[in-house]
């Protein structure tokens, strides 16, 4: 191997080529020679130039081409043999740049007079190559931005704007490193990540780093964090019931702090130790309840959260009885949904109530005209249950609900699940000793059977709706089972169609999805159509007939002090290097290309001369 300069001859041994000069040389001297007469008219010109050999010698063998051409083809196929290639350095860093930008809710920190959010900006636009992709760290990666020019990229990211979900930046960097394997096979350019490196979930970042490392790909971390202690109390967990919600509070700092706590009315003052979480109690009410911790310090965003509840809480239930069962009314008080009353026939207080129960009633008590109003109570949106009794076939319910009673029937069969719903999903009913059949021409949608009869079903009736509710207290030991107030608590969800305080409360990494888009007011005020809310904003989403709570609640999230690694460069100190490697360009396809173009022209020439 023989290096000249750039250039390096792979193959020393092709210098023996050369040896095929000689019999070209010796074959153009010793060619037939044209002889030279002496004509007496030119012989005193040629006498008079004084031309010596030597020059003749060289004038003629410029002149001959064929000569030349054969000199080239020959020297051609020798620096071929020579396996001649070009070392030169390419920057594999330059052709895509992908940008990492952490968007989560730790990057509204407040830092240096602005936030880490702006900062993160800043850098992004300092950084961006001639071609771009941005990919967004929260806690959905999503890809912003592919594959364009600096320009349109800066425009891009002064239209950013932080999210307030937490970090899954170790799959946002995975994310960056599969779009570089698709956009270059080669996987040549750069990815840059922007961050404070707090990551709360998925993979680590170090981890993930690592990964695409192995793989041949540039990955810089720079860190817009300073090394500052950060000042933050927040909000690490919430507790919503009907009743009464906790919320958890934490002190971040190395210090006590002494914070006030805020919700509705409520204003109460406690001191927290460095690290301590200390619970907050106080009354759940219909509406929207904010929660504020003051006073403000590094991270506003969790000094605030918010709970979403039904407007009125509770609804009203009237008991129609003239033997109150102590089982039904415990278990429906104790689903604290429920401002519960119990009246005896032939009493019916008037007021609207939201459910009617009737159970064991006397029929002798019951007032002309006390089944009609119920009726159109029923059809105008309440709900009615009516508990079997023992002399069920001499109660007439019509026109509430035409039922015909048949006969009662001894069994002791199994009580088998026909649908399965939020009310009779955990119940164990177990047997029945006997119950009343109802016949195969009855009104209701069976929910639960005893062999093929109907003992639980509903019918819709108007806007409201009517349960058959056939388990008689003498005939079954389900009062007793631990399913028995979880069953009527289920149901009167069911029948009042609440939402669970947990389907009103959610964590700003959730999504909502609906059966068709409608419209949604996002915390900020924008208004969109969609089917599927993204709840990444901290606030409250209106719908079309709720309210939902959005709230950070990430205690990872909010331990805001960050700490660097030896791998993350500051923002100050990092720069945009080229990366340069060394590769070797094969020039020996050029010089066989040019020997052909070469052996070309020599036949034209052949052909002109009409040597062919």
């Amino acid at each position: 191997m023989v290096s000249l300069g750039p250039f390096t001859l792979q193959n020393a041994w092709g210098f023996y080529a050369l040896l095929s000069l000689i019999p070209l040389i010796l074959l153009y001297l010793i060619k037939p020679k044209p002889k030279i007469l002496d004509v007496p008219s030119l012989m005193f010109f040629l006498k008079s130039m004084g031309t010596n050999k030597i020059t003749s010698f060289l004038k003629q063998l410029t002149k001959d081409w064929l000569f030349l051409i054969q000199l080239l083809v020959l020297l051609l196929i020798t620096l071929a043999v020579l396996a001649p290639i070009m070392e030169y350095f390419h920057d594999i860093s330059a052709a895509h740049t992908v940008l990492v930008l952490d968007v989560s809710a730790s990057m509204q920190t407040k830092e240096d007079g602005t936030t880490r959010f702006q900062k993160m900006m800043q850098k992004a636009k300092e950084v961006a190559g001639s071609r771009n992709t941005v990919v967004l760290a929260k806690y959905y990666t999503k890809i912003a931005l592919k594959d364009k020019g600096k320009s349109e990229t800066v425009d891009f990211i002064n239209s950013l704007r932080p999210s307030e979900s937490s970090t899954r930046l170790g799959d946002a960097i995975l994310a960056a490193g599969s779009i570089l394997e698709q956009a270059d096979k080669n996987r040549e350019g750069r990815i840059i990540v922007i961050s404070d490196f707090i990551n709360t979930e998925g993979q680590d970042p170090s981890t993930a780093k690592s990964i695409l490392e192995s793989k041949g790909m540039i990955v810089d971390f720079v860190n817009i964090a300073n090394d500052q202690e950060k000042d933050n109390v927040g909000f690490v967990k919430l507790v919503v019931d009907d009743q009464a919600s906790v919320a958890y509070i934490k002190n971040f700092n190395n210090e006590p702090k002494k914070v006030t706590l805020t919700a509705n009315d409520l204003t109460k003052e406690i001191t927290l130790e460095p690290g301590q979480v200390e619970p907050f109690s106080f009354q759940t009410v219909g509406g929207i309840t904010k929660l504020e911790i003051s006073p403000k310090d590094d991270l506003d965003l969790d000094n605030y959260a918010y709970i979403s509840a039904p407007d009125q809480l509770k609804s009203k239930a009237l008991i129609i009885t003239n033997n109150d069962s102590i089982f039904l009314t415990n278990a429906l008080k104790a689903t604290k949904l429920l401002d519960v009353e119990v009246t005896n026939p032939p009493i019916i207080p008037g007021g609207d109530y939201d459910i009617y129960f009737l159970q064991n009633i006397d029929p002798n008590e019951i007032l002309t005209g006390t089944f009609e109003d119920l009726n159109a109570r029923v059809e105008a949106g309440a709900s009615l249950v009516i508990n079997t009794q023992e002399n069920m076939d001499k109660i007439n319910l019509n026109p509430l609900f035409n039922l015909p009673v048949l006969e009662k029937i001894r069994s002791g069969a199994d009580l088998i699940v026909q649908q399965v719903n939020k009310f009779t999903r955990n119940a164990d009913f177990g047997k029945v000793e006997y119950h009343w059949t109802l016949g195969s021409d009855n009104p209701l949608t069976p929910f639960v059977t005893a062999e093929n009869q109907t003992i639980i079903g509903m019918q819709q009736k108007g806007r409201g709706k009517i349960i058959y509710y056939g388990i008689m207290e003498g005939a079954s030991d389900f009062k007793f089972s631990p399913s028995y107030p979880i069953f009527w608590t289920e149901l009167i969800k069911f029948l009042l169609e609440k939402q669970d305080l947990n389907q009103l409360n959610h964590l700003t990494k959730d999504f909502l999805s609906t059966s068709q888009p409608q419209e949604v007011e996002l915390p900020s005020g924008r208004r969109v159509v969609t089917q599927t809310v993204l709840l990444e904003d901290a606030g409250i989403y209106k719908l079309p007939g709720q309210k939902i709570a959005s709230n950070l609640l990430d205690e990872r999230e909010s331990s805001i002090t960050a700490v660097k690694s030896v791998t993350e460069k500051s923002a100050e100190a990092y720069q945009v290097q080229a990366i340069k490697e060394k590769r070797t360009f094969d020039i020996s396809p050029i010089i066989i290309l040019l020997a052909i173009l070469a052996i070309s022209g020599e036949l034209v020439y052949l052909k002109f001369r009409g040597m062919l």
